[in-house]
């Protein structure tokens, strides 16, 4: 079973969604409504003013047609007192009359009115028309209108400067105005609303939806997917959570069936394992088998090179009684034939006869079983007969660490040889190898044709790259009983015993060597002759 790690539980967000939507929306509306406010205010009063205006405007037009119905300039007060009797809108009024090149004051009323007409009066008589001024907080609501005063004749006879009080008219339109503000409040607190109403049902619930359906799946239900969600970007995101969760299930069963193939095939490692270390075991045992055999065998080996030892000991002193007991046989024998000789003498003479003649024979008999027996030839194969002897030695270079090289010329002619004999000379060779390599190292045996000579032959070539054999050695390395080895290693008649059996099979033996390059042993035997048609 697949162990999961429980991922951390996020914390739940210290400002909610919900909050932010109502900030991002005050963000939005906020700066919205103030300029709104703000461009209904200065509308106001761009109307307040524009009204104010146009009323100071009639109201000096009635002024003055009321003044130019007056003829005599005496009697303007009086006209003026008459006609702002019934006003309580306007502050004050000056009628100014030129004269002398300059504007006199003849008629006046209210607290702020100017005895003296002022730079703007004069501008405006200068104008002959009509200038209006509204003046700026905190007197926004006092509009001064200058108008030209003129006679019946149309004539500028002078100014006529009025200023008049607005307030109420402010007052009116503010009042006015302040249900479009409160229904500017109210509109912006239902589209918030509104807004919010549809943030939660378009947005927050459907995200909170999703976020629960994540959470089941963090609490590992793989079964569960996103469902009911419109076509809009919180739909896509399902659907693209939807998509993960498919894959997220799809690599899992990929990994749950990977795990059990890993199993399976863990099993079957593991018994395969336990096969190969059973077959490991019985590979050894037989290894050790091998060797203890071959071991075996090398003591048999050693043991008849020392009966082989002794036994030409015994034929090179039988070869050397038998020489003077024939010397000593012929005298006695041409003593007998003597006609001279004794009776006594000659029965002495006869008596010692036949003792050399037993000697000479039992000589003979001795020689006899000693001489190295004839080869029976045959067409042999070498390279098979390497083959075998590389197979049977396989232990014995594996202990001691040795490398076997085997180089076989393909197509090799056969030689007329005595396998045994041969077989037994290979083995000379490469156990005089694996003694000379006390460390480990190399063998390799070597055939291949040699068309020289008198008549075709095959080479056999042995090599090693061990200790090697110095030169004085060399011109004695075939005597018997020299050995190179060292006191209790060796007869001396291995290489002595090869020598005479390559000889008797009418071959070549030589051997090359340096010390610390190796040595390599050639021996040349003469191929088999093939009867006509025979296969190569």
């Amino acid at each position: 079973m697949v162990s999961r790690v429980r991922a951390p539980v996020p914390a739940r967000p210290v400002t909610g969604l919900r909050l932010k939507i109502i900030l991002l929306l005050l963000a939005i509306q906020a700066p919205a409504l103030a300029i709104l406010a703000l461009s209904t205010t200065g509308g106001v009063r761009d109307l307040v003013r524009e009204m104010a205006g146009s009323q100071a405007d009639r109201l000096v037009l009635d002024l003055q047609n009321r003044l130019m119905s007056v003829a005599n300039p005496a009697l303007l007060q009086a006209a003026l007192d008459d006609f702002m009797r019934p006003r309580r809108d306007i502050l004050a009024v000056d009628v100014y009359i030129a004269e002398e090149s300059d504007l006199r004051n003849r008629a006046f009323w209210g607290e702020k009115h100017r005895p003296e007409p002022g730079e703007d009066d004069r501008d405006a008589f200068g104008q002959a028309g009509t200038v209006r001024r509204v003046l700026e907080p905190p007197n926004a609501t006092t509009v001064i209108v200058h108008r030209a005063f003129r006679d019946p004749n149309d004539k500028v006879i002078g100014v006529i400067r009025v200023e008049t009080d607005q307030s109420d008219l402010v007052a009116q339109v503010e009042a006015s105005n302040r249900p479009l503000l409160i229904g500017m409040i109210v509109t912006f607190a239902l589209t918030v609303g509104v807004l919010l109403l549809g943030m939660h049902l378009l947005v927050v619930s459907p995200v909170a939806r999703l976020v629960g359906t994540m959470g089941r799946l963090r609490d590992g239900r793989l079964d569960l997917v996103a469902m009911g969600f419109s076509r809009d970007e919180i739909g896509w995101l399902a659907m693209s959570y939807n998509d993960m969760v498919y894959r997220l299930r799809a690599v899992l069963e990929e990994k749950e069936n990977l795990l059990g193939e890993v199993k399976d095939l863990n099993q079957s490692l593991q018994g395969r394992v336990q096969a190969a270390t059973k077959n490991l075991e019985n590979t050894n045992r037989e290894l050790e088998e091998a060797y203890q055999a071959l071991f075996a065998s090398k003591h048999d080996h050693e043991r008849l090179e020392r009966l082989a030892s002794l036994g030409q000991v015994a034929r090179e002193i039988a070869h050397e009684l038998a020489t003077p007991l024939n010397v000593i046989s012929g005298t006695l024998q041409m003593l007998l034939e003597d006609q001279d000789l004794k009776p006594e003498h000659r029965e002495r003479v006869g008596r010692l006869l036949s003792q050399t003649e037993r000697l000479i024979q039992i000589s003979r008999d001795t020689l006899s079983p000693l001489k190295m027996p004839a080869p029976e030839l045959g067409a042999a194969d070498l390279n098979a007969l390497v083959g075998e002897m590389a197979a049977f030695m396989a232990p014995a270079f594996k202990a001691r660490r040795v490398e076997f090289i085997q180089k076989l010329a393909e197509g090799l002619p056969r030689v007329r040889a005595d396998v045994h004999q041969i077989e037994q000379v290979l083995l000379n060779l490469v156990s005089n190898a694996l003694d000379a390599l006390p460390s480990g190292g190399r063998i390799s045996v070597e055939t291949r044709a040699d068309p020289g000579g008198k008549s075709p032959g095959v080479l056999l070539v042995v090599r090693d790259n061990g200790v090697g054999i110095v030169r004085e050695h060399l011109a004695r390395i075939f005597d018997p009983f020299f050995s190179t080895k060292g006191a209790g290693r060796g007869t001396g008649l291995g290489l002595s015993i090869c020598k005479e059996i390559v000889q008797q099979h009418r071959g070549e033996i030589r051997i090359e060597s340096a010390p610390g390059r190796g040595s390599a042993v050639t021996i040349r035997l003469p191929a088999a002759v093939q009867a006509p048609g025979a296969a190569a």
